[in-house]
């Protein structure tokens, strides 16, 4: 079986009117939710939160812990806002 197009997924959190993805605990979890929740593909997710694609694969995978810095544009885009 195949997951579905990132894309898809606001349609299916909106069908079955809740998030079917187990409750993001760890900041790594709660990037890659809020990526969910907006149907962004990680190169798009980088853009809305202002940063390099790179750096946001790498914290959505938990292989970089954000420096303080960068503190802003994470809390911005979990808060569902743009960064630009």
């Amino acid at each position: 079986m195949r997951e579905p197009l990132v894309s898809f997924y606001p349609a299916i959190i909106l069908f079955l009117e809740r998030d079917p993805w187990p409750e993001a605990m760890t900041l790594p979890e709660q990037l890659k939710a809020e990526r969910r929740r907006r149907g962004l593909t990680i190169e798009n997710a980088a853009r809305v939160a202002g940063v390099d694609e790179g750096t946001y694969g790498r914290w959505e995978s938990g292989a970089w812990k954000p420096q303080p810095r960068s503190i802003r544009p994470i809390e911005t885009f979990l808060s569902g806002a743009s960064t630009s």
